[in-house]
């Protein structure tokens, strides 16, 4: 086998390999891309990366890795990832990281992650505000590459991400306070907080559905913040037919949340926000807004309920 660059002049000959996004960006100096090629000259498989510099750190995020078919199985995964190791280390990269969405079709690229020695820890909401179908919670996976003195060989992935993102300070003590008034009001909205170490928590309710509790920073303005409640529920084929017609029905009834249906999965989403623009709001505030979220999403499942 034998790597080589991708660039826009041969980048037609692989791009059935890539999301069509990519295309966009093979022309930016901080992203690269890589073809591995048998010695008959066969595409085998592609890998690509974007460097991030910041003041405290120089890191890599792998945007790609693909196996042709015929050529799975063969441990190329593998090799392309110390490949691309070996290069950013040269290129004085430090931190190699991506991130992994929880569901569970991504439960081979997990395993495939901790074979190859990605670090991953309890993740964050990706595209909160963005397409509420397209909401999910992704992990956070993270190796380190540098093997100097200063190299810090037991740094964990969220570590790693505050490095690579100035705004988590900003975000992790929101976090904190937002556990703390969780705690407290659990017993009083009939449910439990479980603290977790990543920045999302997860509140257990016994009859009803989870609901993640997660912050969004508002861009340029990291002052000012958001909090966000999550549920999502998996439908039958029935279930999924109606939803539609259950969503629009139901909108019309409620004041917090929104929903959306992901077809391809079969599950429906739910999203509420609380602007915060004067600080964590109080106890009663934060207590009617997940009150309120859970009555509305307990609404829906009513009328799916009838659904035969």
């Amino acid at each position: 086998m034998r790597i080589t660059g991708i660039n826009r002049e041969n980048f037609d000959a692989v791009s059935g390999c890539f999301p069509k996004d990519v295309s966009e960006f093979i022309d930016k100096e901080e992203y690269t891309a890589y073809a591995v090629l048998t010695e008959g000259g066969e595409l085998a498989g592609v890998v690509s990366f974007e460097e991030e510099k910041t003041e405290d750190i120089n890191a890599a995020r792998l945007d790609w890795i693909f196996v042709v078919p015929e050529y799975r199985g063969q441990g190329l995964a593998a090799y392309m990832i110390k490949e691309v190791k070996e290069r950013l280390k040269a290129a004085g990269v430090s931190v190699l990281y991506t991130d992994i969405p929880q569901d569970s079709e991504y439960s081979e690229i997990r395993s495939f992650l901790k074979a190859v020695k990605f670090d991953i820890e309890d993740g964050y909401l990706l595209d909160p505000d963005e397409d509420i179908e397209e909401i999910s919670i992704t992990d956070n996976a993270a190796m380190v590459l540098d093997d100097g003195e200063e190299a810090d060989e037991t740094a964990g992935a969220d570590e790693l991400l505050m490095a690579l993102h100035p705004d988590m300070p900003y975000l992790i003590p929101r976090l904190n306070a937002l556990d703390s008034l969780l705690a407290d009001e659990g017993r009083d909205i009939d449910m439990s907080a479980d603290n977790k170490d990543g920045p999302y928590i997860l509140i257990k309710d016994k009859k009803g559905m989870d609901i993640r509790m997660a912050i969004g920073l508002i861009p340029d303005e990291p002052e000012n913040f958001v909090i966000y409640a999550i549920s999502e529920k998996e439908l039958s084929g029935k279930q999924g037919e109606a939803c539609e017609a259950l969503i629009e029905e139901w909108e019309d009834e409620v004041q917090l949340a929104s929903a959306g249906y992901d077809e391809a999965a079969g599950v429906i989403r739910f999203l509420a926000a609380l602007p915060c623009e004067e600080g964590m709001p109080g106890k009663d505030e934060l207590k009617e807004f997940v009150k309120g979220f859970k009555e509305e999403t307990d609404a829906f499942n009513r009328l799916l309920s009838e659904v035969k």
